[in-house]
């Protein structure tokens, strides 16, 4: 009888496992439709614009981002304004592209040299004194 209860309690936390990990799958499958609302690109300015009133949605969807490869990045993000080897740049102000820079804002995503998947993000930026 022991053995059928312990069966049975691998059993439901075997499913209750698996469910939850098809949620995260099916949530991270929406990061698409939210990134319209949340992220364009400016070609007027020549900068990505971060829809600011809509931060909840982004954060939400942000750890979708982890682990995708640098194409897949791109195709969701769009062209980066700087493109390394392992740095993927955003400009989100138009100061950025200004020489010498005095401001610029960006979203910076860090790829894994090895597996070129992202590792992290970050949003920031700097001013010059």
């Amino acid at each position: 009888m022991k053995k059928i209860i312990l069966i049975f309690i691998i059993g439901v936390l075997g499913i209750t496992s698996c469910k939850l990990l098809k949620k995260d799958a099916v949530h991270c499958l929406k990061l698409k439709k939210a990134l319209k609302e949340v992220w364009h690109y400016d070609s007027t300015n020549n900068i990505y614009v971060f829809n600011k009133a809509k931060t909840d949605l982004y954060l939400k969807y942000k750890p979708c981002l982890y682990g995708l490869t640098k194409d897949e990045v791109i195709e969701l993000l769009g062209k980066p304004s700087y493109d390394g080897i392992v740095t993927l740049r955003y400009y989100t102000y138009k100061g950025c592209h200004k020489k010498p820079i005095k401001r610029c804002d960006l979203l910076n995503i860090v790829l894994d040299e090895k597996t070129n998947t992202v590792i992290k993000i970050t949003e920031g930026g700097f001013e010059a004194n």
